[in-house]
């Protein structure tokens, strides 16, 4: 039937947001996008690790998804957002952090069309609360990416080392590094040490969002 329906109407999107039911099937992901691929956010957003493997290793075969937003705060925004971000939360009260929503909202966007690139994690996926987790995107054709990691609740280590994909150890790049979102630190690098990245985390949970940029060749690109 939506094979049927994709030919009467090329440029028909359909909407999969039932991912208990039809979402996971392949045969589905191939004929659909997943607007709302994890049911388990509607219990509030309280799992964010569980939110964080969800987007790893459903990126490593659906290019385009989506989930529920429980929170404004870098860490919660950072281990749901991902192309498509709902916010599933009254935004009316008095009380709501709009300004904070805000910069969420410009950070989103910002990254939106870098999770169109090439997709690698970072490190293992999965739901230990003592582990770290990352991942890339990366855009070749733009000569930008960006990583984005993730010191959980029980880490007891301050500082992870990644190995970023895609990155050609002869170029310069400019850098910007951020926990929050504003950045922190701006600076140019060589490939080779962006290659091997070393980050530091100081509280769990805590994030740091890791953007790059190449310089030079067919003209400066800038973050």
């Amino acid at each position: 039937m939506w094979d049927e329906l994709l030919r009467r109407h090329p440029g028909l999107i359909i909407d999969n947001a039932n991912w208990r039911g039809t979402g996971p099937d392949l045969e589905m992901l191939m004929r659909s996008a997943g607007s709302w691929t994890c049911s388990e956010a509607a219990r509030g957003g309280e799992n964010r690790v569980y939110n964080q493997a969800q987007l790893a290793g459903l990126s490593l075969y659906v290019p385009i998804h989506a989930s529920l937003l429980w929170g404004t705060d870098p860490y919660t925004v950072r281990s749901v957002a991902r192309f498509g971000t709902s916010i599933a939360y009254d935004t009316r009260p008095v009380g709501f952090a709009r300004q904070e929503m805000k910069q969420a909202s410009e950070e989103i966007r910002a990254l939106r069309p870098l999770y169109l690139g090439d997709y690698y994690p970072l490190t293992v996926v999965d739901l230990d609360e003592r582990h770290w987790c990352g991942w890339q995107f990366d855009r070749p054709d733009l000569g930008q990416g960006f990583a984005m990691f993730f010191r959980r609740p029980a880490s007891l280590d301050a500082v992870c080392e990644a190995h970023l994909r895609a990155v050609d150890p002869s170029a310069r790049y400019e850098l910007t590094l951020a926990e929050t979102y504003q950045v922190k630190e701006r600076r140019l690098v060589s490939g080779r040490p962006l290659a091997s990245i070393r980050v530091e985390i100081r509280q769990a949970p805590g994030s740091l969002l890791v953007r790059y940029a190449r310089q030079g060749r067919n003209g400066s690109s800038r973050l």
